[in-house]
C-alpha cells in the first residue's frame, strides 16, 4: 500500500506518492526534527538497506538515492540495485526516530540487526563516524 502524503503541496505529495513506503503506525508523511532510520527492502531479491538521515520528509532522502543512482555518483551494491530495480522494486520504511545525538549508534544497531553488511546492500557498519574515519585511513 502506498502512502498518501497528507499536509504537503502537491509537488511534494507526488513526490512522495512516487515511491512504495510502508505505512505502519509509526509512520508520519512530515515528520519531527528528528533522525531517522529507515529500510529500503527489495522486493526482487529479499536484501535490505539500512540508512539514516535529518532530513524532514523520508520521500526527500529516497529520491536523493536515485539521484546519486541514476548520475553514478555512488558505486556500490545498494546503488546498482537501485538502478536495476527501479522505484516499482523497493518498499521503503521508517524503522525508528531518535534524538539526532542516537543517530549513528541506532543505525549501526539496525545495519547488525539486519545483518545487511553480509547479507543485504549496506558496506559498512554505519555512523558517521565509521565514514569519517575510513575516509581519513585511505
Amino acid at each position: 500500500m502506498m502512502l498518501k502524503c497528507r499536509n504537503l503541496s502537491k509537488v511534494e505529495e507526488q513526490k512522495c506518492s512516487s515511491f512504495n513506503i510502508n505505512t505502519n503506525a509509526t509512520f508520519k508523511a512530515v515528520m519531527t526534527n528528528k533522525g531517522k532510520i529507515y529500510c529500503a527492502h527489495c522486493i526482487f531479491t529479499g536484501k535490505k538497506y539500512i540508512g539514516q538521515t535529518r532530513k524532514k520528509l523520508l520521500c526527500d532522502r529516497i529520491a536523493s538515492h536515485f539521484v546519486d543512482a541514476n548520475k553514478n555518483h555512488r558505486k556500490g551494491k545498494f546503488y546498482s540495485a537501485l538502478k536495476k530495480y527501479g522505484r516499482g522494486g523497493f518498499i521503503w520504511g521508517l524503522i525508528e526516530e531518535c534524538d539526532l545525538s542516537l543517530l549513528d549508534d541506532r543505525e549501526v544497531y539496525w545495519i547488525a540487526e539486519y545483518k545487511t553488511v553480509e547479507d543485504g546492500y549496506n558496506l559498512s557498519p554505519g555512523g558517521v563516524s565509521w565514514r569519517w574515519t575510513t575516509a581519513r585511513i585511505l
